[in-house]
């Protein structure tokens, strides 16, 4: 009795036959190579956000310490050391629902002008944002100028309204 062994030699191959180039990388190794490479290129993303993170958290360090010498407002302080743990820990929600509490309760709530002056100053930009000259004279089709234009007025209603509270809390102190 002899045993047929010649089955072995093709066990292991795609196409049946063992005669595979040796040069070529199989298609598994190929696949995770390249999802190596995109994790390599990921983490290095990841490690160059968090690196200009920390050098604004640096910058933020920097001028909570000057700020407090200066007798600079606390509740305008506080927001820049929560935008410095918001950027250290990567948790933007931190400081953007903080803010947005702060605003509301003490800007708003119990009148302190430094909040309302952070909000009016948003306001501003957001203004200069929606009134920019390549806004008007752009593309934008009826619907969107539309939008536009609530947004402007919308805004222009809120910096009214801060620029009001600012000035009665001025007028009572």
């Amino acid at each position: 009795m002899e045993l047929d062994f010649s089955a072995l030699n093709n066990l292991g191959s795609e196409n049946g036959t063992a005669d595979q180039p040796k040069d070529e990388p199989s298609t598994g190794v190929t696949h995770r190579l390249e999802r190596e490479r995109e994790e390599l290129e990921e983490a290095r993303r990841v490690f160059a956000e968090y690196q200009k993170n920390i050098r604004q958290a640096e910058r933020y360090t920097s001028d909570i310490a000057k700020e407090l010498k200066e007798g600079k407002p606390l509740a305008y302080i506080l927001l820049k050391a929560l935008k410095c743990i918001s950027l250290l820990t990567g948790d933007e929600v931190l400081y953007t629902q903080s803010k947005e509490e702060m605003q509301t309760v003490y800007g708003w709530g119990l009148h302190d002008p430094a909040l309302l002056q952070v909000e009016l100053k948003e306001a501003r930009g957001r203004l200069e944002m929606l009134t920019r000259p390549e806004l008007a004279e752009g593309h934008i089709t009826g619907v969107e100028r539309s939008r536009i234009q609530t947004a402007i007025r919308a805004t222009e209603e809120l910096i009214n309204q801060l620029t009001d509270e600012i000035n009665g809390i001025s007028d009572h102190q």
